[in-house]
C-alpha cells in the first residue's frame, strides 16, 4: 500500500493550498501558491513511494550495466578525442566519496582502457550494447512513469533516441570544454588582472560546473520522455535538480571526510556501500527534477494523487464521444489530426486518462493509431459505418471477456428484462444514426461528402 503525507497537519495545509484561488492573489502571493503546491505534488509522489522505488531499480540496473555503459561512453569520447574528458566526469561525479572516489573513477577508467573489443567478438560487443540499449529503456520507464505516459518508444525510434542520449550530453561537455580552455588561454590570463574583468571571470569559473549539471539535467527532461515537453518546464526541473545535487554533493562529501566510523571500515567494504548510496541519491534527484518538470507544465495534475486518477462511467461514455466528434471533425474538415496530448488539452482532463480511452476505441476497432515519429489518430474504418452505439458499447464493454462479461453474470430475470429495455431504449434514441453524420452536421457540403 502507498503512502501519501497524512495527518492533521498534512491535511490542514493541503486544504488550505487548493481551497485558495491563486486568481485572487497578487502576482508575487499567486507564483508562491503554485510553488508550494508544486512543492506538496511531489512530496506527495515521494512519500507514494513510487519514485523512490524507480530510482532503486535504476540503481539495480546501473550495477548490472555500469561497465557495457561506460565502455560505451568511453568509445563515444574517443571518438571525438577527448579521452580525458571520460576521466574529468567520472572524477567529477565521485567526488563526494572524496580520496577513494578518485581511486575508483581511476581503476574503473583502467579497466575501460584494457577492454579488447577484438577478444569479445561480435556477439559480445552486440550484448555489450544490448545492455547500455536495455539501461536507457529502463531511464525512459522511469520518465515515462513520471510524466504519465504509458506507451514507451516504438523499436525503431529507440536507436535514434539511443544515439541523441550517448551524444547530447557530449555535445555539452563540448561546449563547456572548450569555454574552460578559451578561459586558460594567455589573452584571459591577461584580462583577470585587470579588475572587476577578473572578478567576472572568476564568478564564471565558480558557477560553470553548475550550469553543465544543469544542461545536462535539462537535455534529459527534454529528450528521455516519451512526450513533448516544454523547454521552460525543463529548465525548472533542472534548477531545482541541480541545486539538490549540489547540496547532496558537499552534504555526502562532507558525512564521507568527517565520519569517524567511515574511517574505521575497510576501504573494501566500505567504497561500494557508499557508491550505492550515492548512485541511489543521484538517480532520486534526476526523478525528482522530472517530477518538478511535469508538474510544471501540466498544473492539472497539481491536486491528483496517481492512485486517484479514476473517472466515472458516464465520463467514460461522454469521453469516447467527444474524442470520436474530434477525430472525425478534424479528419472530414482536413484540419490537423489529433494526437493523445493535444485531445487531452483540448477536452482539459490528464493526458493518461484519455489515453486510456483512445486505447478502449482504438481495441474496439473505432479508431487507430499511426505516425512514425509522432503518433496521431484516425478513423480505423470509414465513420459512415460506425453507428454511435458502438462508440458506447466500445468502452462498456473494453474489459469484458470471454469468461468474464455481463451475460454470464448469473442475475434475476427482472434484472436482465430492466438491461434489455435500457439497451432498447439508447438504441431507439439514437438508431442507425453514424458517427460520420454527426460529426459532419455542421460542416460545409464538400467537406461532408469527402
Amino acid at each position: 500500500m502507498s503512502k501519501t503525507p497524512s495527518g492533521p497537519v498534512t491535511f490542514r495545509l493541503a486544504r488550505r493550498l487548493w481551497q485558495t484561488d491563486p486568481a485572487t492573489l497578487p502576482g508575487w502571493k499567486a507564483a508562491g501558491l503554485r510553488i508550494l503546491r508544486i512543492a506538496y505534488a511531489v512530496a506527495r509522489d515521494l512519500f507514494g513511494g513510487q519514485l523512490n522505488l524507480h530510482a532503486m531499480s535504476l540503481v539495480y540496473t546501473t550495477l548490472l550495466s555500469i561497465i557495457p555503459l561506460l565502455a560505451v561512453s568511453f568509445t563515444v569520447f574517443r571518438a571525438f578525442q577527448i579521452d580525458s574528458g571520460f576521466e574529468r566526469v567520472l572524477l567529477n561525479y565521485l567526488r563526494p566519496l572524496g580520496e577513494q572516489g578518485e581511486r575508483l573513477a581511476r581503476q574503473v577508467v583502467a579497466a575501460v582502457e584494457g577492454l579488447d573489443y577484438t577478444l569479445l567478438g561480435s556477439v559480445g560487443v552486440l550484448l555489450l550494447f544490448y545492455t547500455v540499449f536495455t539501461l536507457i529503456m529502463k531511464i525512459e520507464a522511469a520518465f515515462n512513469f513520471t510524466w504519465h505516459v504509458r506507451h514507451a518508444r516504438k523499436l525503431s525510434q529507440h536507436f535514434e533516441y539511443l544515439a541523441v542520449i550517448l551524444i547530447g550530453p557530449l555535445m555539452i561537455f563540448v561546449v563547456f570544454g572548450s569555454t574552460t580552455a578559451v578561459m586558460g588561454t594567455r589573452v584571459v590570463v591577461d584580462l583577470r588582472q585587470i579588475e572587476p574583468v577578473g572578478a567576472i571571470f572568476s564568478l564564471t569559473g565558480e558557477i560553470l560546473p553548475y550550469l553543465l549539471v544543469i544542461a545536462t539535467f535539462t537535455f534529459f527532461y527534454l529528450f528521455v520522455p516519451n512526450t513533448r515537453v516544454k523547454l521552460g518546464s525543463a529548465l525548472v526541473g533542472a534548477l531545482i535538480a541541480g541545486l539538490l545535487w549540489e547540496v547532496s554533493s558537499r552534504l555526502f562529501s562532507s558525512i564521507v571526510v568527517t565520519s569517524a566510523r567511515y574511517q574505521a571500515l575497510v576501504s573494501s567494504l566500505a567504497i561500494p556501500l557508499l557508491f550505492m548510496i550515492w548512485l541511489y541519491v543521484s538517480w532520486l534527484i534526476l526523478l525528482i527534477g522530472a517530477a518538478v518538470a511535469f508538474y510544471h507544465q501540466h498544473p492539472e495534475f497539481l491536486g491528483i494523487a496517481r492512485e486517484e486518477v479514476r473517472i466515472s462511467n458516464r465520463v467514460h461514455e461522454k469521453l469516447a464521444l467527444l474524442l470520436v466528434y474530434l477525430i472525425g471533425k478534424s479528419h472530414y474538415s482536413g484540419d490537423s489530426q489529433w494526437t493523445a496530448l493535444a485531445l487531452a488539452r483540448r477536452v482539459a482532463l490528464p493526458e493518461d486518462v484519455v489515453t486510456g480511452v483512445l486505447e478502449a476505441l482504438e481495441k474496439s476497432g473505432l479508431i487507430a493509431a499511426s505516425g512514425r515519429r509522432e503518433t496521431v489518430y484516425l478513423p480505423a474504418r470509414p465513420f459512415e459505418e460506425v453507428r454511435l452505439g458502438d462508440v458506447l458499447k466500445a468502452v462498456r464493454t473494453v474489459e469484458e471477456g470471454p469468461y468474464l462479461n455481463a451475460d454470464r453474470v448469473s442475475v434475476e430475470p427482472e434484472v436482465n428484462e430492466l438491461r434489455a429495455s435500457l439497451a432498447a431504449a439508447t438504441d431507439s434514441a439514437l438508431g442507425e444514426r453514424t458517427v460520420k453524420e454527426w460529426v459532419t452536421a455542421e460542416l460545409p457540403e464538400a467537406a461532408a461528402e469527402e
